[in-house]
């Protein structure tokens, strides 16, 4: 089908950890995704959250790279915007979990085949 081909195009030209396909032919549904954010994990009693926000293109070279990781991470409306988004998801989290037990923690870069983001952990106890 040619949804499945759509599908196949975005995983190769935008690989990421997180995708998703889902074809409810009987409900004419389809859903697909490719993303680099994880939303929301539990593992026990434990929450976590990947907030992303901050992007750059990759570069042609090591050394390029190298320089536009540093322009991102030097950028006062990167950083903003992802401290913004960093206080949101602590308090989303704040909402349900144990007082106290919120932190904010694991700020980087990472890496993917198009782009460079600024990744957070943003971790509460249920």
């Amino acid at each position: 089908e040619r949804q499945w081909q759509v599908m196949c195009s975005l995983v190769h030209n935008n690989p990421s950890p997180y995708g998703c396909w889902m074809l409810v032919k009987d409900q004419d549904f389809l859903l697909m995704s490719s993303s680099p954010e994880q939303l929301l994990t539990q593992n026990g009693e434990r929450l976590s959250t990947r907030p992303i926000k901050g992007t750059m293109s990759r570069g042609l070279t090591e050394e390029e790279d190298v320089d536009l990781i540093r322009q991102m991470v030097a950028s006062q409306k990167e950083t903003a915007e992802h401290l913004m988004l960093v206080d949101l998801e602590r308090n989303d989290l704040g909402q349900i979990c144990r007082p106290g037990t919120v932190q904010w923690s694991m700020w980087r870069v990472e890496s993917y085949p198009n782009v460079h983001h600024l990744v957070s952990e943003v971790v509460g106890g249920m």
